[in-house]
């Protein structure tokens, strides 16, 4: 619980990394080598949960950035068209989010 970025991502001020879950990679676990990103598997992008943490290549974190299924996010609440957020990217391509997660990450933020 703290403050978190534009993209949900924790925040920390440190000397091991600003980004939460990185620093707690690095701290909990080792070094981040070159070429390599910390994804959350849980999918929640504010969890420093070692355990919910595991290195990738930028493809593959990429690849993996749409998670879940044609039923369920990421995160395991259901796809649903109510459930369902869209957002267009700078690039034109639209983002699909929970809003489930979204509402609870704004909850938090503001208190």
């Amino acid at each position: 619980m703290g403050p978190t970025n534009s993209k949900g991502y924790g925040l920390c001020s440190g000397l091991l990394d600003p980004q939460a879950h990185r620093a707690a990679y690095k701290a909990l676990v080792g070094p981040i080598p070159d070429g390599l990103t910390v994804d959350h598997l849980c999918g929640f992008n504010s969890c420093v949960n070692p355990e919910h943490l595991e290195l990738v290549t930028r493809v593959e974190n990429s690849r993996r950035q749409g998670g879940g299924t044609d039923d369920y996010f990421g995160c395991g609440h259901p796809r649903t068209k109510e459930n369902t957020a869209a957002r267009i990217r700078k690039n034109g391509n639209v983002k699909t989010f929970c809003r489930l997660c979204r509402n609870e990450r704004e909850r938090r933020r503001v208190k």
